[in-house]
């Protein structure tokens, strides 16, 4: 085991209001760090990036879609100083590169791109080639703000560890999909711990996604057929006791939903729920080939079958 893990801390600044002196200069050096001008950003994409020295294994990332970063102090991110000396910054060709005696961190001026390497060369983490973040504006009763998105590279051979506790019962998050958010024992920590030997920190306190930023689905996206290859949904067959002699009714269901107090009335009515037992049978279609991923509520009742 080698004997740092290098961490990040990554932040994206939503102000975009106001006035400030601008510099020509690709980057401009500051006494912890460095403020790094894009060439020609476009609208809504970033437009200026920061990086902090914290000490030789850790580099605070900023990234804004206007010249300004917030003055707000983080939560999430805190140390006692950040370092002042021992490290470097030059520029080479179109990149900026910013050296510690453990790491090096290089920022592409067209693009906005970072890769992190350790003080050898080796690639730790790198953001998608073209660069890796973007920002979309909307408005919320009246109040102005981004929806971001980061993007990393990862091998096949990369596992991810953190995110604090979650119901889906997951321990290697590489290919997984979380939703960060506080509720009853589900504790969201935007941390990661890589094999590769990095750790990133996601300093934001907003709704986040880990992996694919679409929401899941009801099972009605797909074509569905029941047991008797009927169009139109499962067969959902709902069990007194668990006895199969004892059907208390059996019939076509398009969706599994029983998530809350407003859905559960979706069950039949007057179903004795002790101890009884209910089964959804069926085939699926999907509307185009791929891999889909499905999800369960947490307690650990439900069970899944395909293809037996």
């Amino acid at each position: 085991m080698r004997k740092h893990i290098y961490a990040l801390f990554l932040s994206i600044t939503f102000l975009c209001i106001g006035l400030v002196s601008c510099n020509t200069a690709n980057f401009e050096k500051q006494d912890d760090g460095v403020i790094i001008r894009l060439h020609s950003p476009r609208l809504n994409e970033t437009k200026t990036i920061r990086l902090q020295v914290i000490n030789k294994d850790i580099i605070h990332v900023s990234a804004s879609p206007s010249e300004l970063f917030s003055s707000k102090e983080s939560l999430i991110a805190v140390y006692p100083e950040t370092m002042k000396n021992d490290w470097d910054c030059v520029q080479d060709g179109n990149n900026i590169v910013l050296s510690t005696a453990a790491a090096k961190v290089t920022v592409s001026l067209t693009t906005g791109e970072i890769v992190f390497a350790d003080n050898a060369g080796n690639v730790l983490l790198a953001e998608n080639a073209g660069g890796g973040k973007s920002f979309e504006p909307f408005e919320v009763d009246g109040e102005k703000a981004w929806s971001i998105r980061q993007v990393f590279q990862s091998p096949d051979d990369e596992a991810f560890y953190g995110l604090g506790q979650h119901q889906s019962d997951e321990f290697n998050y590489k290919g997984k999909n979380e939703v960060l958010f506080q509720y009853n024992t589900k504790v969201s920590i935007p941390f990661i711990v890589s094999n590769k030997n990095y750790g990133l920190l996601w300093d934001n306190y907003s709704l986040t996604k880990f992996g694919d930023p679409r929401d899941y689905d009801q099972l009605s996206q797909f074509t569905l057929y029941d047991k008797q290859g009927q169009i139109g949904g499962l067969t959902a067959t709902y069990l007194e006791n668990g006895d199969p002699a004892k059907i208390f009714i059996e019939r076509q269901e398009s969706n599994i939903d029983y998530e809350n107090l407003e859905t559960i009335k979706k069950f039949p009515e007057n179903f004795p729920f002790y101890n009884s037992l209910v089964t959804w049978e069926g085939e699926i279609e999907p509307a185009e080939a791929g891999v889909y991923r499905f999800i369960l509520y947490y307690a650990g009742y439900t069970k899944v079958w395909i293809d037996d």
